[in-house]
């Protein structure tokens, strides 16, 4: 649950993740991460020009309870015309959401080239990345149905999860803090 904002400093004291928000052009990337922030889910959003980080307390359940920690949310533009800035925003980023239109053609290809030029480069562990196969209305995607996401076997260890912001909003939130919480698993093996 986002409990506000404040800057993201990534010192020693604080508890942080840097993850990254990738996919296609037009997919709600940046409703979904207003939504994860707590802001309104319903305001117009215009194409995302490069970057726009998004920083939130969130809280976490964790072995022995609960545990807040800053989250930097980086809402990364699906135009490739920005491909060039990739290296940059992969710098320090402990997990990765992907995100794509299930009911959008070669969507699966797309997906395995933001997976093997973001995830593999910087070894990020399975638990360290999530898949929203995410529709805008819970009728039209998979969520409505129940059904897991098909993915090719190279994304088949990736969490994966159908995601509709008007059918489930919470469960957008849940699937989220499960990737958080593999991120935190991963950060302790380190």
């Amino acid at each position: 649950m986002a409990t506000g904002q404040r800057a993201f400093t990534g010192g020693s004291g604080d508890v942080s993740v840097k993850v990254l928000l990738v996919g296609a052009a037009g997919v709600g990337k940046t409703t979904v991460a207003n939504h994860l922030a707590g802001q309104s889910r319903f305001a117009s959003c215009s194409p995302t020009v490069g970057l726009r980080i998004v920083e939130f307390d969130r809280e976490v359940a964790v072995e022995r309870g609960t545990q807040t920690l800053l989250v930097a949310l980086w809402d990364c533009s699906g135009d490739r015309k920005y491909e060039y800035t990739w290296p940059a925003l992969m710098q320090g980023a402990d997990g990765i959401l992907f995100m794509y239109n299930p009911q959008s053609p070669n969507t699966e290809r797309e997906l395995e080239n933001w997976y093997a030029k973001l995830a593999a480069p910087i070894k990020l562990a399975d638990q360290q990345c999530m898949i929203f196969a995410h529709t805008k209305s819970a009728e039209d995607g998979p969520e409505a149905r129940g059904a897991k996401p098909k993915l090719s076997k190279a994304l088949q260890r990736v969490p994966a999860v159908a995601t509709s912001l008007t059918g489930n909003p919470k469960g957008v939130q849940e699937a989220f803090d499960k990737l958080i919480a593999g991120i935190l698993a991963a950060k302790q093996k380190m």
